[in-house]
């Protein structure tokens, strides 16, 4: 009894501490919102109509703003006008001058690693980045889906998943306003001052404003050749739980400031002026305190419609651009607002969402006059740290990045289950030699054929210029000491009458006979792939981007030319060419998935490099060899070289064919498209029965590793509630690495709906993805992996009662390695109390 009674006196201490420690944090937010709150009210009774209407508007054509990225600064009351940067795979230097940043690997290479961890900070880095070139709100994170894998702009998305979409794009997020957080009991949570003012500082130590995310685009913008013109025509089902889950998931976990509407029209109305997507559910249902910006350019019909529905900011321009009719804000506002048609009290509930960030975010007291009206381009760099852009700690990061996001595809006949059988990686070194090199091949072999940069995807609004990069060939040959003898590479000709692209170095009218004959002697040859940036204004090729979708999922055909020169000199005995002893390695640098099956059987490693950023190279020659190196080949700051093992898993689903999937759109015209219920993995599995050919060739969460793990001890607890007492179904496994490498195994946990009594025309998922977790473990070691589901995300939406619901039904739970329904996992089923 005694031992009894102390327990329940130290478990009744930890929970008075704990309440009070909610308290102070409740009582300090209260302080905060309600200094937030006096200020902006005051602010913005001193302002005029035309102020106001100028809080909702982009800059003014004519001049009066310094770029598309910028409004107008109130001069009379002191009110900084927010300043844009892009920034999906790094904080894009575009207001004035460029300066050189850290560009970190595409979205959909950050999503293959499922590190949330890495992606808070990576989040920070381009937060303070942002900071330090003199902005004030990231146009990030980009959390679309991939429906197809043609979309342009699938690399900067994090994958098909929603569940996956939400927890990556809600770190990303949260970093880029945590970045330069005072923290100094390291809770996690930004300190105050007397006012409940977070506390940020830049750099240089001085008092700094915050860096507010903007999360895009809402919704649907699956599509870029028409993305301007089409119409998302989806049920409320799909909408629901299908393309808004991440996005409720971002503003609940990261409460970012703003977000992006879409170009497109949902159901006949443009998103911009969609109230039932914005008035309705953003701002009724989920309770989302922030404002919300037009697209650039991004169309509406009507003033009044957007402003009830809730848009608060049109981009770039609302006034002054020659024929361009699609202005809604401006002047035009400013006129029905003088003449009674719109409340002024309408523009005061959006004005004061803005305002109210804008001091929140320290706008007012730690920004600074940015308009060429008070500040050049000159003076505004003053305001800027370039001292605190691409700093070794910020490169470093984004070569761990993409050591952790590349995968390994096909490596021999090697499986998950199976790790030696007939491998062909790593590699080794000594085979390379001058009498048998490794031979690179394919336009992208090294890097930009004008540039020399490494491939880090489209040049459209995510681009962001390092001062430096690693591409493929760069890395191979500083990993291999710097020999140009041991490392050589081809591009493949051009010539004007196939419109000026490379050609394949094995072209039956332009064979390039130094690349066969290095082919011939080659140990290793290196098929280098890769799309050309759609954004790339002086190529017109145009392949993958911004505002342009894929052609087609397969290579392009220079690079399928290249696989098919190096399977001939492997094979062919009548080739005077021919190498038998040739290893064929195809990297694949794209946004997304491609179709391999043409090439597979005949090729001896697949690696889906992705675009992996400013050190892409050295990542994978890393990778590759199973070894990392002694420095970062950008900064040379030393590093501790290691074994190091492919540990990435795919985001998406890579079919066979073309055929497999639903309709995409082709043309550059305007169209209705019905969005489907499923698609990527759910939607293959749900078809599996029907014939074996929509069987996938690598599904979703997929990758090797020089590792094979094996789960064991499958525990849940569906009872489980978390420090705030919110209820959770705690998930617990051990995994053993039974392979030679420290390295991390991605654990998969996926929820079945076989059980379900949803019998309408979609029914539910075979199963989903509802908690992942990225665990270390020693060579030989077994460590315990920890993972939570939340119920509410296994809800569905009625309807009948117009609500998402929890079915009373037994819940399969699949613990894996990946979607693939026959990879060996465990598997034990569960009620939810």
């Amino acid at each position: 009894m005694v031992n009894q009674g102390i327990y329940l006196v130290v478990a009744v201490g930890l929970f008075l501490c704990a309440c009070s420690d909610d308290n102070d944090k409740a009582s300090e937010q209260q302080k905060f919102e309600s200094y937030v709150e006096e200020q902006a009210l005051a602010l913005l009774s001193e302002m005029t109509l035309q102020e106001k209407v100028d809080q909702m508007s982009g800059g003014r054509h004519s001049g009066e703003t310094i770029s598309i990225m910028t409004q107008v600064y109130n001069s009379r009351l002191g009110i900084p006008s927010n300043v844009y940067n892009d920034g999906p795979r790094g904080a894009r230097s575009n207001t004035s001058s460029i300066l050189n940043t850290t560009a970190f690997p595409i979205e959909s290479l950050r999503a293959s690693s499922f590190n949330t961890d890495r992606e808070f900070r990576i989040g920070e880095i381009c937060g303070n980045e942002t900071r330090a070139l003199g902005n004030y709100v990231m146009l990030s994170p980009c959390i679309n889906q991939v429906i197809n894998p043609r979309w342009g702009r699938a690399q900067d998305s994090y994958g098909e998943d929603t569940f996956l979409l939400g927890a990556m794009g809600a770190a990303f997020a949260k970093g880029i306003q945590y970045a330069g957080a005072l923290d100094a009991d390291g809770n996690m949570e930004p300190d105050t001052d007397g006012n409940g003012m977070p506390i940020f500082y830049d750099s240089r130590g001085r008092r700094s404003y915050r860096v507010q995310s903007m999360i895009k685009h809402m919704a649907m913008s699956n599509v870029e050749n028409s993305k301007r013109d089409f119409n998302a025509v989806v049920d409320e089902r799909t909408l629901r739980e299908v393309f808004l889950p991440h996005f409720k998931k971002c503003i609940d976990k990261a409460e970012p400031s703003s977000v992006m509407s879409e170009y497109n029209m949902i159901n006949g109305v443009y998103c911009s002026e969609n109230s039932h997507l914005l008035r309705d559910i953003l701002y009724g249902e989920w309770g989302f305190d922030g404002y919300v910006v037009s697209d650039w350019y991004a169309r509406a019909y009507s003033a009044a419609d957007a402003v009830y529905a809730g848009l608060s900011v049109e981009m770039p321009y609302s006034d002054g651009v020659p024929g361009y009719e699609y202005h809604i804000y401006g002047s035009r506002l400013y006129n029905l607002v003088a003449a009674g048609e719109i409340a002024e009290v309408d523009i005061d509930r959006i004005v004061l969402r803005i305002l109210k960030k804008k001091i929140a975010f320290g706008m007012l007291d730690y920004g600074r006059d940015f308009t060429k009206e008070v500040a050049s381009h000159e003076d505004m760099a003053a305001y800027r740290e370039p001292s605190a852009i691409e700093t070794e700690e910020h490169v470093n990061e984004a070569l761990v990045s993409a050591r952790e996001g590349i995968v390994l595809l096909k490596d021999g006949d090697r499986t998950t289950s199976s790790a030696g059988s007939a491998a062909n990686l790593p590699l080794n070194p000594s085979v390379v030699t001058g009498n048998s090199p490794m031979v690179l091949i394919g336009r992208y072999a090294n890097g930009h054929a004008i540039s020399g940069l490494a491939h880090m995807g489209d040049a459209g609004s995510s681009n962001c210029v390092p001062s430096d990069s690693v591409n493929i060939y760069r890395g191979m040959l500083e990993y291999l000491g710097g020999d140009i003898d041991r490392v050589r590479y081809f591009t493949g000709k051009t010539d004007s009458d196939a419109g000026g692209d490379f050609l394949p170095v094995g072209h039956s009218e332009y064979p390039d006979v130094e690349a066969l004959t290095a082919l011939k002697s080659a140990s290793i040859a290196v098929c280098v792939t890769g799309f050309v940036p759609a954004a790339l204004m002086y190529d017109p090729m145009q392949e993958e981007g911004e505002d342009h979708d894929r052609d087609s999922s397969v290579l392009p055909e220079r690079d399928y030319g290249n696989i098919q020169t190096a399977i001939e000199v492997k094979t062919n005995t009548g080739s005077e060419y021919y190498n038998p002893e040739l290893k064929i390695i195809v990297l694949i640098q794209s946004g997304s998935s491609v179709i391999v099956d043409p090439w597979f059987e005949d090729v001896d490693v697949i690696v889906q490099t992705w675009y992996a950023g400013m050190c892409g190279g050295q990542a994978a020659a890393e990778l590759l060899f199973g070894m990392t190196m002694d420095r970062n080949i950008i900064t040379d700051e030393a590093l501790q070289p290691g074994p190091i093992s492919f540990s990435g898993k795919t985001c998406l689903t890579f079919h066979r064919s073309e055929q497999q999937l639903p309709y995409y759109p082709e043309k550059r015209e305007p169209l209705a498209l019905e969005y489907n219920y499923y698609h990527g993995y759910r939607y293959f599995e749900k078809n599996l029965s029907k014939t074996e050919e929509k069987k996938p060739r690598y599904w979703f969460g997929y990758g090797l590793s020089y590792n094979t793990y094996r789960y064991s001890n499958l525990s849940i607890d569906n009872r489980y509630k978390d420090e705030r007492g919110r209820p959770l179904i705690k998930v617990t496994l051990n995994v053993t690495n039974e392979g030679l490498y420290d390295s991390e195994e991605i654990v998969q946990a996926y929820v079945g709906f076989e059980n379900t009594l949803v019998n309408d025309r979609w029914g539910r998922p075979v199963k989903q993805l509802f908690a992942f977790s990225r665990v270390h473990a020693g060579a030989g070691e077994t460590v315990f992996a920890e993972m939570f589901i939340d119920p509410e995300n296994l809800k569905y939406w009625n309807p009948e009662t117009g609500n998402m619901e929890l079915e009373d039904i037994e819940y399969n739970l699949y613990v894996a390695g990946s979607a693939d329904p026959e990879e060996t996992g465990l598997e034990e089923g569960f009620h939810i109390d």
